[in-house]
């Protein structure tokens, strides 16, 4: 399961979209890390982190790492190995904190940092969807 360390970048990834209905992130809690060679082999018992090598640019930029295990088709929730936390955000704080992130550098730019991504980024920015205008004079 890909996931990532940065709550920013799990915060963007849950409400890039947009899709009207609230949208939830997954914490899940663990210590153990798994090594590349365990990795593909019916060793690992519990659910643990790894960490990929860095062979492209976006396993920085979005702070990358994987969950393994041994059931991977069993439902994370389900799991007793580690300590699993939901956090809902509702649909109608989505254009927020997708400006408020966006104030913060995380966005698709920053997320996939190539030239498709910064194109999506000004298509948004210039977009109706973009509500820089109704939430500025709060800052003024």
């Amino acid at each position: 399961m890909d996931w990532t360390e940065n709550i920013l970048v799990a915060i963007y990834f849950a409400v890039e979209d947009d899709y009207l209905v609230d949208r939830r992130i997954y914490i899940y809690d663990t210590d153990r890390i798994a090594k590349i060679e365990k990795v593909f082999s019916d060793e690992i018992e519990y659910i643990s982190k790894f960490y990929p090598p860095i062979i492209h640019k976006r396993i920085i930029s979005q702070s990358s790492l994987f969950l393994v295990c041994n059931s991977p088709y069993l439902d994370i929730r389900e799991r007793k190995d580690g300590k699993l936390d939901e956090v809902i955000i509702p649909q109608d704080a989505i254009k927020n904190i997708r400006f408020e992130l966006s104030r913060l550098g995380v966005d698709s730019k920053s997320i996939w940092p190539d030239f498709t991504s910064i194109v999506k980024y000004i298509q948004w920015f210039m977009s109706e969807r973009y509500i820089y205008n109704d939430i500025r004079s709060s800052y003024v």
